[in-house]
């Protein structure tokens, strides 16, 4: 089997345009829903994660359907871990330890896939609440992937920092590299005091993007560090939500752990200025992104 055409075939435009449709439709719909007063009572708009669970339900057979065939002959049913020699794991294994059949494996690819790529783009959108904050993260975390796309997509690489070398995935690069400079020159305005906003439809289809290059790269799970911002702000979410409910069905009403959430309006409730803010949030993507990159060595 000819893999580099295979590989062709999955890192074709097809691929890139088709979730930049899907992804950012998602948030643009959400707004418009909510400029023209149309909501349903199945869906909650308030953060746009069940329209986007629907689109991340969309993806994943577009995906599977093309290019399946790369999937089971190129390893990509395995995935890296990180800190471990010889860190392969495969899917194959669980798929059998379940359902003894490696032909269900789909049923454990899609949801995992689909959990991905929701949590990712909704927790960039959450992140998304001061100038320049969302933009810049994600402009970091972009760069880092690019460097594991490289590395991963080079064989002389790949094999002496012992990852897993994907025929073609450096393809990737070129991609990764527009989407940074977009993400860089759209910092310039969107730093305070910000001249355009990315709104939903952008932290979307960001975040989305950012899922769709780790899972493509087999690095689904270096993402809770790599985003760990994202990861903080939606966290903090989470949390600031559960406490509420929880309290207000005990007590009668509702307490908060954080002044509000997500956590970067709890630091602007408390009188920082949203440039420190946004700046140590920054700091924090690069220590987390260098972190990153040193599991590329680190065993």
């Amino acid at each position: 089997m000819d893999t580099e055409r295979i590989g062709e075939k999955l890192f074709g435009w097809w691929i890139w345009l088709g979730f930049f449709i899907f992804i950012g439709l998602g948030g643009f719909f959400a707004i418009w829903f909510i400029v023209k007063g149309i909501f349903f009572y199945i869906l909650s708009f308030e953060n746009n994660s069940s329209l986007s669970l629907i689109l991340a339900a969309i993806i994943p057979p577009f995906v599977l359907y093309k290019s399946c065939r790369f999937w089971w002959n190129v390893m990509f049913v395995e995935i890296l871990i990180p800190f471990f020699k010889n860190n392969e794991l495969d899917y194959a294994l669980i798929s059998n330890a379940i359902f003894n059949n490696d032909n269900m494996l789909w049923l454990i690819l899609i949801p995992i896939i689909i959990f991905i790529v929701t949590a990712v783009s909704n927790s960039n959108n959450l992140t998304d609440g001061l100038d320049g904050l969302s933009a810049g993260s994600s402009a970091i975390i972009v760069f880092t992937l690019g460097v594991f796309a490289w590395t991963s997509g080079n064989i002389i690489f790949s094999d002496y920092l012992n990852i897993m070398y994907i025929p073609r995935v450096g393809e990737i690069t070129i991609f990764i590299a527009s989407l940074l400079g977009s993400l860089v020159g759209f910092l310039w305005y969107n730093t305070y005091p910000a001249s355009i906003f990315m709104g939903d439809t952008g932290s979307l289809t960001v975040g989305g993007l950012i899922a769709v290059i780790s899972i493509l790269i087999r690095k689904e799970l270096m993402i809770p560090l790599l985003c760990g911002v994202f990861l903080i702000e939606a966290i903090s979410v989470i949390l600031q939500v559960g406490y509420f409910k929880i309290t207000k069905k005990r007590l009668g009403h509702g307490k908060r752990i954080f002044l509000m959430s997500p956590i970067h309006h709890h630091y602007q409730k408390a009188g920082y200025h949203e440039s420190k803010i946004v700046s140590r949030f920054w700091i924090i993507g690069i220590f987390l992104a260098l972190l990153t990159i040193l599991t590329l060595k680190i065993r």
